[in-house]
């Protein structure tokens, strides 16, 4: 067997396992849903103990299905995901006993993890960001949570923080644009643009609305024109690319005259969760845009390059994962493929606090299914068959209906289909550039890469030695799983984290 057939029947044993996972998690939906007459918590307590046989299985169950199809168990996995989660919703309404601590076997009760508010103590230094700048740093985490905000950021984006002279910039930032897009916000991510000395940073808002989070669920790969002669091997989230091509569509030419008027030599792109994403792929558009080996075409972006050296830099916050390199039979194409994705990388960052998971989405497969089934774990019930509210607590209400109402439509489909391909498009996702990981508040943060696919170099071409990124598996947690999730994803620019000052919505909203 050659090594190309050994690596092609690993990566299907991965994926039979993940299908399987998967698969469990929804088996348990229709149960579910003829649970909902129960009203006594005995009968809860009952539905529960089923649930959580089959969502978790046997010992001797585990032991026979062994390591050798793990694709199929991630979507057995998912399966039960979908399947705990209307669990919790039918429960929530009919139990009004739930607990909010967890008692564990010995007896003793533990209470959810303390979780801190305050500044992130080392910000990463320039090295780590690729180029990017303390200061910099910090107003993109401040632009990506003004970005959440209803009102525009020119009320905010004052002297924050820092001397102006201390940076070098002899007025405060300028808030040039800011488009909300009207009756479209709840379909379209608003957008800004602002300027700060001779950058100007381009920055979109993260997940707010249901549709929203369908863009961050459809990961169907897409090419751009912008680079049309690596297109068959480089791709990006399609969902996100449609955003980028959106807002250059209708701004670019008010972007192009801005960086003129105010003789801007770097564009910075931002953004927090999907918009981290989106700034992620805006990188590649902005990088093939400019680049004639990569789209040939001439353009207004090319000259600015030529005229004033033009740079473009990304500091992504919690964003996704967002590129898939697809190899060919062409290794001249490869390799062309390979240097636009280093071109690219060689600029740009995303930051991943502790365990959150939305980094890790969508090719760490295992992380995300590993932090859901820790969720339901804590939400079935102890020897007394008493309900665990953790998660009723945590996602009742609007949250909660929105994630059900997607993960239903999508399985009315899934389920007459194979997941298998699905599990095994969303393991083709990688980062580009430096992951800045923070294990906590207080730690120093750690640079990584995510290179699955050994194509990353360090800045003298050669095979990058940083850590993977991937080898920093999930820890569970005994209760508040989603509360944690929550202030994990939230904190790098809400904690306040990251940004110049207190926000106060992050105090009010995670820590009541």
């Amino acid at each position: 067997m050659t090594e190309n057939q050994k690596h092609k029947t690993s990566e299907k044993d991965v994926v039979d396992s993940f299908e399987r996972r998967i698969h469990n998690a929804f088996k348990e939906l229709d149960d579910l849903e003829d649970s909902s007459s129960m009203s006594s918590t005995a009968a809860n307590a009952g539905l529960l103990r089923k649930c959580k046989i089959k969502m978790f299985g046997s010992k001797k169950k585990k032991q026979e299905t062994g390591e050798k199809d793990i694709v199929s168990g991630f979507e057995e996995r998912f399966h039960n995901v979908v399947r705990g989660l209307e669990d919790v919703s039918v429960l929530s309404k009919c139990s009004a006993a739930a607990a909010s601590t967890h008692t564990d076997d010995s007896g003793e009760t533990e209470a959810d993890e303390k979780l801190e508010l305050g500044f992130i103590k080392y910000l990463p230094s320039s090295d780590m960001t690729n180029g990017i700048e303390e200061y910099y740093v910090r107003l993109c985490a401040i632009i990506s949570s003004c970005m959440y905000l209803p009102q525009p950021l020119v009320h905010i984006l004052e002297k924050q923080g820092c001397k102006l002279a201390s940076i070098f910039l002899k007025e405060p930032p300028n808030v040039l644009l800011f488009d909300d897009h009207g009756i479209f916000e709840t379909t379209n991510p608003p957008f800004s643009v602002t300027v700060a000395g001779k950058k100007m940073i381009l920055a979109w808002r993260g997940s707010m609305s249901v549709m929203d989070w369908v863009r961050d669920f459809g990961f169907y790969v897409a090419s751009s024109f912008r680079w049309k002669n690596v297109a068959d091997v480089v791709s990006v989230q399609g969902a996100y690319l449609a955003c980028v091509e959106s807002c250059m569509a209708k701004h670019q030419d008010f972007i192009l005259k801005m960086i003129n008027k105010y003789h801007v030599t770097e564009i910075l792109l931002t953004g927090h969760s999907l918009a981290g994403g989106v700034a992620q792929v805006a990188h590649l558009w902005f990088t093939g845009t400019m680049d004639p080996s990569i789209d040939p075409q001439p353009n207004p972006w090319k000259d600015l390059k030529n005229k004033v050296g033009l740079t473009v830099r990304t500091m992504s916050f919690e964003g996704p994962m967002t590129t898939v390199f697809m190899r060919s039979d062409d290794d001249q194409l490869n390799q062309k493929g390979i240097d636009f994705i280093n071109k690219c990388s060689a600029n740009m960052c995303t930051t991943c606090y502790k365990m959150d998971v939305v980094p890790r989405m969508y090719g760490y497969v295992d992380f995300g299914l590993s932090m859901v089934e820790n969720a339901l774990h804590n939400a079935t019930h102890n020897e007394e068959g008493i309900i665990i509210g953790i998660i009723e607590k945590d996602l009742v209400g609007r949250e909660l209906e929105s994630v059900l109402y997607l993960a239903k439509a999508y399985y009315t489909i899934a389920r007459k289909l194979h997941l298998k391909n699905d599990i095994t498009v969303a393991m083709q996702f990688q980062h580009l550039g430096h992951i800045i990981y923070y294990d906590s508040s207080e730690a120093k943060p750690q640079v990584c890469i995510d290179d699955p696919n050994g194509i990353l170099n360090d800045a003298e071409g050669k095979t990058s030695p940083l850590p993977q990124f991937r080898d920093i598996t999930y820890v569970p947690v005994k209760t508040g799983v989603v509360h944690k999730l929550t202030f994990d994803h939230m904190y790098i620019i809400f904690g306040p984290g990251l940004t110049l000052n207190w926000q106060p919505w992050f105090e009010k909203k995670l820590c009541e």
